[in-house]
């Protein structure tokens, strides 16, 4: 498995906002917990992706994205938020994993370009 379709089955994986259990994570994708592990780190650059450990108020260890994090749009110009727009409605189109995370992005962006008018 090639690591962008590792990191995009994670992505998926962590879509529901759910915590998860990083053993299962590698079960599921027939990976090692230290690969997940790994990718974990790499993500969470770029996406709200919390982990615990055990013991703490979820009384297990785990990995959850956070869907409720907002996606700010101030640094793009009007012309960019409509190409992004364009973009994403194309993309919601093919039947994609992260339908639900599109779905907001499209959204956010179409009450962005709104408030512009």
């Amino acid at each position: 498995m090639r690591r962008r379709d590792i990191a995009a089955d994670i992505l998926y994986i962590l879509s529901d906002g759910s915590i998860h259990n990083m053993q299962d994570i590698a079960d599921k994708l027939n990976i090692s917990r230290k690969t997940v592990s790994r990718h974990i780190a790499s993500l969470s650059y770029f996406h709200p992706i919390e982990t615990f450990h055990g013991g703490d108020e979820f009384n297990r260890g785990g990995v959850k994205l956070d869907i409720s994090k907002d996606v700010t749009l101030g640094a793009l110009t009007l012309e960019e938020q409509k190409t992004i727009l364009d973009a994403l409605i194309l993309i919601k189109d093919m039947n994609m994993h992260n339908q639900n995370i599109v779905k907001k992005l499209i959204t956010k962006f179409k009450n962005s370009i709104n408030n512009h008018f």
